[in-house]
């Protein structure tokens, strides 16, 4: 699918340089600030709507309210808390290595932000195809743990130096499951390249069908890479009163919370893409009609199953407690979305197709998902995080690397 427009989009940058006169370097200068500050303030707001709608699923899983004071359902308080962490006091103490104190946010937020170099949103829309774009998001996402463990260092304060050693243990010991997990999709795929794996799911089964013990993994994994219960040890405040950022207050502290939540956007985008298909729908209604016994249509008659019974259910438990409307609004929705596809790609319509709104779902997805884990298990300890992630977690990766590797090989000899 093309997006015609959006080379009209230089164009017309370029004639309205020409109008004020601006000379190319500059120009590139203020397009580069420009965009930089577009990008920051629409990853500000969403991860401030993602915090609102994590403590409403909070509410829920308790069974209590959520924030709904401030505006509308509570739909303004992220804009309030925002306020307050601009205009609250920023402190730093006399002990502290300042450079070191005062950097290390930002470093916890650049890995993040620079994983999006390489996250394809949907076809024509992403900065670049790179050939080794699988290894280089994991290794733009490391940086936040080194901005974890400079900020603990640079604190002076020995909960926080305990927090940002954690951080780093915790690297260490989910990182090799982690990539492990992915290596399997990769090996699938036959390629490193995130557009082209996406392109490898919309002609056949997505990733999580082919590879459903490495989807459960890689969600597993995903929450320990952000620090989130009930892997946020580098934090745990029950220990180490706030671990890494005890000592950070007001806009420093925003922009941790900031890296922390757009480390589990970007993730969740990673999932998308790597097992869930990335901007792809059902298959289009002739492929439907040729071949109705598929695999694929199977899955997607399953999908369309699971998402039916979760809207009854919980229309059904909407009559005792009005929280399962979101759910039961949540499952229609999904259900028309699957129709709108198959109708658009009936009646000829592919801009109906829509290939951002299917990755943005996934993504949501993908969150609440982790959402719902933080908020029912219990966090673990220093020795049971680590004895999961090495006794556990990667011997399970490793024999599902070898087993893919084994039919990978005996579906490549068969074809020959």
């Amino acid at each position: 699918m093309s997006y015609p427009y959006l080379n009209l989009v230089p164009e017309v940058l370029d004639n309205f340089r020409r109008s004020l006169g601006v000379g190319d370097l500059l120009w590139m200068w203020i397009v580069f600030f420009v965009v930089t500050g577009v990008v920051v303030l629409a990853l500000a707001m969403m991860v401030a709507y993602t915090v609102l709608a994590e403590r409403k699923i909070a509410g829920f899983v308790q069974e209590r309210f959520g924030p709904n004071r401030v505006g509308p359902w509570g739909l303004l308080q992220p804009i309030a808390d925002v306020i307050k962490l601009i205009f609250k006091e920023d402190i730093t103490h006399d002990a502290a290595d300042r450079p070191v104190f005062k950097f290390a946010p930002y470093l916890a937020f650049m890995g993040p932000v620079l994983v999006l170099l390489v996250l394809p949103f949907t076809p024509g829309f992403y900065y670049g195809s790179y050939t080794c774009g699988v290894l280089f998001a994991f290794a733009l996402s490391g940086l936040t743990v080194l901005g974890i463990l400079a900020g603990g260092y640079a604190s002076n304060n020995k909960f926080s130096l305990m927090g940002g050693v954690r951080a780093a243990s915790q690297l260490m010991a989910y990182e090799i499951p982690f990539i492990t997990t992915v290596l399997a999709v990769i090996l699938i795929a036959g390629s490193f390249d995130l557009v082209k794996i996406v392109e490898q799911q919309s002609h056949g089964l997505w990733m999580v069908a082919v590879q459903p013990v490495g989807f459960l993994l890689f969600l597993v994994c995903m929450v320990a890479e952000t620090n989130r219960t009930p892997f946020d040890i580098p934090e745990g405040e029950s220990e180490i009163t706030g671990g890494f950022h005890t000592e950070y207050s007001g806009i420093r502290f925003g922009i941790f919370f900031l890296g922390e939540y757009t480390a589990l956007l970007v993730l969740a985008g990673l999932g998308a893409v790597l097992y869930l298909g990335g901007w792809t729908g059902p298959p289009p209604f002739k492929d439907i009609v040729a071949s109705p016994f598929s695999y694929t249509n199977l899955f997607w008659l399953i999908v369309v199953g699971v998402l039916a019974f979760a809207a009854v259910k919980a229309l059904a438990a909407a009559r005792s407690e009005r929280g399962f409307l979101w759910l039961a609004a949540g499952a229609l929705a999904g259900l028309g979305l699957i129709g709108l596809h198959v109708l658009a790609t009936a009646a000829g319509l592919p801009f109906l197709k829509l290939p951002l709104v299917w990755f943005l779902v996934k993504v949501a997805f993908l969150v609440f998902l982790a959402m719902l884990f933080r908020w029912t298990y219990l966090r673990l300890r220093v020795d049971q995080l680590t004895s999961f992630a090495w006794k556990f977690l990667f011997p399970l990766a490793l024999a599902n690397l070898v087993v893919t590797s084994i039919v990978v090989l005996l579906m490549e000899g068969g074809s020959k």
